[in-house]
């Protein structure tokens, strides 16, 4: 009996646990419905096609949509550069930066931008009309600009120069700016020599005209300045590799070109670095030429920078030349320089360069004098330690040189006291030598023969009364004659 009851009340237990849940999963039920309700009327209902878009990836929805609107170019154009970036991120492997860089597929403001320029390029090619194709290509490349867009950039130059061939009606000005963006794309990459076959197409077109950049810029002068920098590179690129008469015509080039573009400022600049190329390659008459011409310039200019570049440069070259004086006035120069610029480090420099001519020529004292003002400068400064240390070197030579000539007359005198400072500097370092020197050498060598003759006559009459003394004291020999001893008394 009692086992029916428990088994009743379980069963009751159950129902009423079930009733429960059931009541639960209505409410929840409800609940869901209402949000649903509610979801539906703020939202409007998606489509089929909808739907399926927000299945896809962005990529495949930019595909699709391109192709069911009809632009299979710009299809073509970005399908190609999205394979590209993910080729070449897959040879370069997971060592290389692009490997780390964001794909053009998780961007979605680049795609949407190159798709709305390359719709609106093709929509003007269909017209005929190439100016507004190479309009927005070139408004691609200047959109892709960042450092790890710039391959983009670099794709889309070169897009504008094939449509810029299709332009008939502005004289090659689009062709112009192409190739000088093109070249300068090369140059990035470093290929200079397609960089200076673009950009001599650039000057070629602009020249005789008078067209103006987007910036505002001549564009011949702006070619002109362009072959100038490329060819400058190349210069000390050759100048690396010691290749001197390379070098020299590069920058014979980038001379020439540098005039045509009327740029002071950038005349000045080749003027100075055809002068030290010379002065490299050893003509020193033609690069002391360019240095005064660059002197010249800098002073009109009141350029304080280029004075002291040009001071030190001509002095460098007299230095070599061996004239010694013109070296030394061109180094005061630059120390006035530098002095008037508060330029420590180019003061200690010319300090350091005085100091080591006058030490060549023989004024130690002075030369001394420049290695002392190049350490303090030096110092004071606290930065170089390569001056510090050379000024310190370079004083203690020209302190060693001063003393060098007294020190050695020295040895060449047959007197004492030469030979007692000699041995007081052996013994203490006493560094007496800048004392004048004994000037009547004779008398003191008489003296000392004098001294040596009474020392030798004294010991002469030491030894004969030492003689004298032990022959009055020796005893008396005795006779030879025999005298005979008295006999002893007899005994009784």
């Amino acid at each position: 009996m009692d086992r029916a009851m428990e088994v009743c009340m379980e069963a009751a237990r159950l129902d009423k646990d079930d009733t429960e849940n059931k009541n639960r999963l209505l409410v929840m039920k409800t609940a869901k419905d209402r949000l649903r309700k509610d979801l539906n009327d703020r939202l409007p209902p998606l489509t089929k096609q909808e739907a399926q878009n927000r299945r896809r990836s962005l990529e495949e929805n930019l595909y699709i949509n391109l192709l069911q609107d009809g632009y299979y170019e710009t299809f073509q154009e970005i399908f190609h550069l999205i394979n590209k970036q993910a080729e070449d991120r897959l040879k370069g492997g997971p060592d290389s930066i692009l490997w780390h860089r964001a794909q053009l597929t998780q961007q979605p403001n680049k795609i949407d931008m190159m798709a709305r320029l390359l719709k609106e390029a093709e929509d003007a090619a269909r017209l005929g009309d190439f100016s507004d194709v190479y309009i927005s290509h070139f408004a691609l490349a200047k959109f892709f600009q960042a450092p790890e867009d710039i391959w983009l950039a670099d794709h889309f130059f070169e897009n504008c120069l094939t449509y810029s061939s299709l332009i008939p009606t502005d004289d090659g000005m689009r062709t112009a700016e192409a190739r000088c963006q093109v070249g300068l794309s090369a140059e990035r990459q470093g290929d200079l020599n397609k960089a200076i076959e673009n950009l001599t197409d650039y000057y070629r077109l602009t020249y005789g005209h008078t067209w103006l950049s987007g910036s505002g810029l001549a564009m011949h002068a702006d070619a002109c300045s362009q072959l100038t920098r490329v060819y400058s590179t190349l210069a000390m690129q050759c100048q690396e590799e010691e290749n001197m008469i390379a070098s020299l015509e590069y920058y014979e080039k980038a001379f020439k070109f540098a005039n045509e573009s009327e740029d002071t400022n950038l005349i000045s600049e080749m003027t100075y670095l055809l002068g030290t190329a010379f002065e490299k390659a050893g003509d020193m008459q033609i690069a002391l030429k360019h240095l005064n011409n660059y002197l010249e310039s800098s002073l009109s200019a009141d350029d304080k920078d280029g004075m002291s570049k040009a001071y030190e440069a001509i002095a460098l070259v007299h230095q070599v030349e061996g004239r010694t004086d013109e070296a030394i006035s061109a180094f005061h120069e630059y120390t006035k320089v530098a002095e008037m610029t508060n330029n420590d480090k180019a003061l200690a420099k010319a300090s350091l360069r005085l100091g080591a001519l006058h030490n060549c020529i023989g004024n130690y004292l002075q030369s001394a004098g420049y290695f002392i003002k190049a350490f303090s400068v030096s110092q004071s400064e606290g930065s170089d330690r390569v001056l510090i240390n050379a000024s310190r070197v370079q004083y203690g030579i020209s302190v060693a040189h001063r003393m060098l000539s007294r020190y050695t007359r020295h040895f060449d005198k047959d007197s004492l006291p030469y030979w007692e400072r000699l041995l007081d500097w052996k013994e203490c370092k006493k560094n007496e030598f800048d004392k004048p020197l004994p000037e009547r050498v004779s008398e003191v060598r008489r003296e000392v023969k004098r001294v040596q003759q009474y020392r030798q006559e004294t010991d002469e009459k030491l030894k004969e009364k030492k003689t004298a003394a032990s022959v009055s004291t020796k005893k008396p020999r005795r006779s030879s004659v025999y005298v005979k001893r008295p006999s002893e008394p007899t005994q009784l």
